[in-house]
């Protein structure tokens, strides 16, 4: 089949409206033919999404600087208008309706000359826009006289308008559109262009806020953990020194795959490979910013777990004694040890008063003397216990 060289149009194409499915079928395949087969068929990104589409460029022979670049998709495509096009790493701004032909959709777009940093819920957006010096919004063309190229303290920008900039764009709000240039927006119109957003921007003295993050890991900047456990690494993100809640999307990474596994949440799996490495990580919307640890991987140790009940050993008629009891591991406190309370011996049980305040403490109350009464404190983890001797007296 011969390609179609010049310009793909809705009437002169395919003729205008179609009589029949047979004519339907035939436009689809000579758009697929253009698509697949042709020089003008190219492989893009639509607000995030990979197609295939065919893009022409259209001058107009009486006014040379006038141009128009299109692009044509399959009817299943979601582009629409404020949609940002990638091509070649350069990305283009649907600026026109969205025309759906039957055979296939045809908009016109404007290549993105600048960028709005946007805040929102703790991710700092780039939001490509275009910025020009008169606002002529009757044409889906550029001119090029129509890009800012001498000094304007009054300018205009086309920006998506979606999820982010809906709400955040609004009156007053100022954005730097260069290392030395801040711009305050004057006017927002969200009707004569449904998708986008036009913004009137006068500038301003007053600059932007810069955002400025910083990762922060809570486990501190070295630490220790056994062979095939696992470590939960606590991460906070801030902004200009302001906790960021909830915490935006990290990149967790570690220079040595074969001695610890890390999960998309931060947590840590050693493996049985001794050694060190380091995990670094990083904040998904700018990889730049990030902070790193430093991961031993030690042997595991032996369990050595002793008990022992912190307080008195005698109690006087009449007051009450609290008592602790506590369990270690070679010799490190188990901060979530948890016992049962109880009083062995022949004393009966009216001499004392047992309370029990959490679970590693209770209070013991002599009500009569002069008996011996034995505290227990059983672990509710395995069953095993401590005991304490202890002598109800009198006071003189």
């Amino acid at each position: 089949m011969k390609l179609r060289q010049n310009w793909m149009t809705d009437n002169e194409y395919f003729d205008g409206d179609y009589p029949n499915n047979l004519i339907l079928d035939d436009a689809v395949r000579r758009f697929e033919t253009q698509r697949d087969q042709s020089l003008e068929g190219r492989n893009v990104i639509i607000d995030g999404i990979e197609e295939r589409v065919v893009l022409q460029m259209h001058t107009n022979m009486l006014n040379q600087v006038k141009y128009d670049y299109k692009i044509h998709c399959n009817r299943d495509s979601l582009i629409h208008r404020g949609s940002i096009v990638n091509i070649d790493d350069k990305d283009w701004l649907v600026v026109s309706k969205v025309f759906d032909n039957l055979a296939y959709k045809t908009s016109s777009i404007i290549q993105t000359n600048n960028i709005l940093k946007i805040l929102k819920d703790g991710i700092l957006h780039e939001i490509p826009c275009v910025i020009e010096s008169a606002v002529q919004l009757y044409r889906m063309g550029v001119e090029e006289t129509k890009y800012l190229q001498v000094p304007e303290s009054t300018i205009f920008c086309y920006v998506p308008n979606n999820d982010i900039t809906a709400l955040e764009v609004k009156r007053d709000n100022i954005y730097r559109m260069s290392p030395f240039d801040n711009y305050k927006v004057v006017d927002v119109d969200r009707v004569l262009m449904p998708g986008i957003l036009v913004l009137k921007l006068e500038h301003s003295q007053e600059a932007q806020e810069d955002y400025i993050y910083t990762i922060k890991i809570l486990n501190g900047e070295v630490v220790d953990i056994q062979e095939d456990t696992s470590l939960q690494l606590n991460v906070n993100v801030y902004i200009n020194e302001e906790l960021v809640s909830p915490t935006p999307p990290l990149i967790y990474e570690t220079t040595d795959d074969y001695m610890i596994m890390i999960d998309d949440n931060g947590l840590i799996t050693a493996f049985d490979i001794i050694d060190s490495c380091e995990v670094i990580v990083r904040l998904a919307s700018d990889e730049s910013v990030m902070s790193s640890i430093f991961v031993n991987v030690i042997e595991e140790e032996e369990e050595n777990i002793t008990y022992e009940i912190v307080g008195a050993s005698d109690i006087y008629h009449g007051y009450s004694e609290q008592y602790v009891a506590k369990k270690f591991n070679n010799g490190v406190l188990v901060p979530d040890a948890e016992f049962t309370f109880s009083i062995l011996g022949d004393a009966p049980a009216s001499v004392y008063t047992l309370e029990v305040d959490s679970d590693t403490e209770c209070t013991i109350t002599a009500n009569q003397v002069t008996y011996n009464i034995i505290l227990r404190a059983a672990d509710n983890e395995n069953g095993e216990f401590v005991e304490k001797n202890i002598t109800l007296r009198n006071l003189f």
